[in-house]
């Protein structure tokens, strides 16, 4: 017997249904409907969505959670290894994220833990395996207490200098002021100055008597 007759035969039994034309599409239909109820495989679940971490990640427990200590650590190492692409307080910079918004404070600390060490498959964000378990799990901690916490504000940029407005010096010499991309100059021992020429060719050290009471 084909399985679709003994499926039928499981689900109604002998009836006169088996007789009517077309059941076999509507048993298609009803099985078809049936396969859709059933539940997803184990191996079908959501892909992750911070950095392709795995979901064992998320159950990864910090040791040094909410310890001001730790935090403290944290810091010091984010300064070192990761204000410098990601700003003084963690706000980003350019197209680099920022950690103390986003999906760093959505997830768990597991998963930062997991991406600081391994690093994004890009290379973008390099793998930090090389520090110890214990200072990766402390910028962990440093980088949850930034949730509340005030941006720093930018360094203010410099003022522009003022123009210089001293005369060009002398050909065939000249400064930062006139000089242009491929220009050539040729400057000879006769466009030199004379040795002891200037009034600071007189202004030497002089040797004095040693003093009497010297010591």
């Amino acid at each position: 017997m084909a399985f679709g007759d003994a499926l039928v035969k499981a689900l109604i039994g002998d009836g006169p249904l088996l007789t009517l034309p077309g059941w076999r599409p509507a048993l298609l239909m009803l099985t078809s409907g049936f396969a859709g109820l059933l539940p997803a495989t184990a191996g079908r679940a959501d892909p992750p969505d911070f950095h392709h971490a795995p979901l064992s990640a998320a159950s990864l427990e910090n040791p040094y959670h909410g310890q001001a200590s730790a935090a403290q650590a944290g810091r010091e190492l984010y300064a070192v290894h990761c204000a410098a692409c990601h700003g003084r307080s963690a706000e980003g910079t350019g197209n680099i994220p920022a950690l103390a918004r986003g999906p760093v404070q959505n997830v768990a600390d597991g998963e930062v833990f997991w991406f600081i060490t391994k690093g994004s498959n890009s290379g973008a964000m390099p793998s930090w395996a090389s520090l110890p378990a214990q200072q990766r799990w402390q910028l962990v901690t440093y980088l949850k207490t930034l949730v509340d916490a005030p941006m720093v504000a930018p360094a203010p940029v410099a003022a522009p200098m003022t123009p210089l407005t001293a005369p060009p010096p002398p050909a065939p010499f000249t400064d930062f002021r006139f000089e242009v991309p491929g220009a050539v100059h040729k400057i000879a021992l006769s466009d030199l100055p004379a040795p002891f020429a200037t009034s600071s060719a007189g202004n030497a050290p002089t040797i004095v008597a040693r003093p009497a009471d010297a010591c």
